[in-house]
């Protein structure tokens, strides 16, 4: 578990000031297939992704953020759908960060919940 304390925003709900932008190259992929309602999905996964791995590293040195924006870009590419690409964003946050299930479920529904836990 991390040590840093999700912010409460990542823990409550989010607000449209609260989300981050999907890196550029992200988005044009996404853009080419899926709703804007599912993108909107998609950059909440990324949002909580993101502050929950901030701090974390990989053994190369770089932001852990990487590893899950690197997979879902996979997903991308074989045009999955926004439950498995929030998944992918997520797919470690509940054994390295304090995440818990409950809160992904409230946040993203059963679905993708059970994927990040699977």
């Amino acid at each position: 578990m991390s040590e840093h304390v999700l912010p409460s925003i990542l823990i409550n709900d989010f607000s449209e000031n609260d989300i981050l932008r999907l890196p550029p190259d992200f988005y044009k992929k996404a853009i080419t297939y899926l709703e804007k309602s599912e993108i909107k999905k998609i950059q909440k996964a990324y949002t909580l992704a993101f502050y929950a791995h901030e701090g974390q590293l990989r053994h190369d040195g770089s932001k852990y953020i990487t590893h899950p924006i690197a997979v879902s870009h996979i997903l991308l590419d074989l045009k999955m759908d926004p439950d498995s690409i929030c998944a992918s964003l997520m797919h470690d946050v509940l054994e390295d960060c304090d995440v818990n299930k409950n809160n992904l479920k409230k946040l993203f529904g059963k679905n993708v919940a059970e994927i990040v836990d699977g």
